[in-house]
């Protein structure tokens, strides 16, 4: 372990939002504001808004000040060079109690033309509590086209047009860029996207703010952007992957990012051997992260994440209860995705729905 280095526990930015909803709050992070109208709790905030650390000789720095102080050793060997940039990855839970806007974000090519900016947006969902006949909405019904989707927003009609989906816990669903798409009443999620928050907001169902007034849309830039091939969504549960005392299953895979579903009962030990960093967070039950570090143990709870520094080395996880968690790193495609599922025996694809059911994906080009 390079001194100094420790499991963080990283306390979360916590949004009110006009679709969100009060008393959710305590049930998401516990602790939190009982009467805010809670709607997106920022797990790993790297940006205008800051995550800071809530454990440990480091504990109240930002996570901006953790990247400063640690850099390399933080980030890892495969992310060299981009100590001064924010993580790469943004992990939040969103919680709905009305539909969110209908939005899109732009791809990297879309983004540099449309706004000038560095890269665009993709994103996966994992639905972590979901009322019956709770939907999502992925893209649009089939032979809706520019002008008809022109049309039905002039018309009112946009709810007409929309791809809808009902959902139900431990499912996944991959957004990728210009996805038109939006989140129904009674979901709760974890989301993994790249750390943007570029996004084109189409349609508002005609919701105001507290003075009478609209929320600003973006429909041109949207209507630039939207990707009307079918975009075939479909639940995906995830493929399972052998890893010695514990239940694995990888639920989403591109270049930006990877997710992965794990149970433990028990004590289970891992290595971070200097090339990338991880992010742990507890769904149900808790667990315990030991090392050798300056804060020798972390407590895995549902409401926070960890991050482990690439350079850590060692690490034990205690969960003499049980603890169900998500796992969520930059990935080497081939080498820590594709590899081990194709040596399970997984078709090439079964593989690619980890990147969701378009075809090409952003995963095919590696398969």
């Amino acid at each position: 372990m390079t001194p100094g280095l420790y499991p963080v526990v990283l306390d979360p930015v916590i949004l009110a939002k006009p679709w969100g909803e009060a008393g959710r709050a305590p049930g998401l992070v516990p602790g939190a504001d009982p009467t805010l109208k809670v709607g997106e709790v920022w797990l790993t905030a790297d940006g205008p808004l800051q995550s800071t650390v809530a454990n440990g000789p480091l504990q109240g720095t930002s996570l901006a000040g953790l990247r400063s102080a640690w850099g390399a050793s933080l980030l890892g060997r495969r992310l060299a060079g981009r100590e001064d940039q924010p993580l790469p990855l943004l992990l939040k839970l969103l919680h709905s109690a009305d539909y969110l806007s209908v939005q899109v974000h732009p791809d990297d090519e879309s983004a540099r033309k449309v706004d000038g900016a560095l890269s665009g947006k993709t994103e996966a969902w994992y639905i972590v509590e979901a009322r019956e006949a709770a939907e999502l909405v992925l893209g649009l019904r089939p032979g809706i086209g520019i002008e008809a989707l022109r049309g039905a927003l002039a018309q009112g009609r946009v709810a007409e047009v929309l791809n809808r989906i009902q959902v139900e816990p431990g499912q996944t669903f991959y957004v990728h860029a210009g996805l038109l798409h939006t989140i129904g009443p009674g979901v709760t999620l974890l989301e993994i996207q790249r750390n943007t928050d570029l996004t084109y907001r189409f349609y508002d169902w005609d919701r105001q703010d507290e003075a009478g007034r609209p929320r600003p849309l973006h429909v041109e830039k949207a209507l630039t952007v939207v990707d009307l091939a079918p975009a075939n969504p479909a639940p995906f549960y995830g493929l399972t992957l052998s890893v010695p005392g514990l239940e694995s299953r990888l639920l989403a895979a591109d270049p930006y990012f990877a997710l992965e579903w794990r149970r433990l009962r028990g004590s289970w030990t891992g290595n971070l051997k200097g090339e990338y960093f991880e992010v742990l967070t507890a769904l149900s039950g808790r667990a315990f992260i030991r090392t050798d570090g300056p804060a020798p143990v972390a407590e895995l709870a549902p409401g926070r994440s960890a991050l482990l520094p690439a350079h850590m080395g060692d690490y034990s996880l205690e969960a003499p209860g049980g603890v169900v968690f998500l796992r969520a790193w930059f990935p080497d495609l081939v080498g820590e995705v594709i590899g081990p599922l194709r040596t399970e025996g997984h078709a090439p694809e079964a593989i690619a729905a980890l990147a969701g059911g378009r075809r090409p994906n952003d995963l095919t080009p590696y398969l």
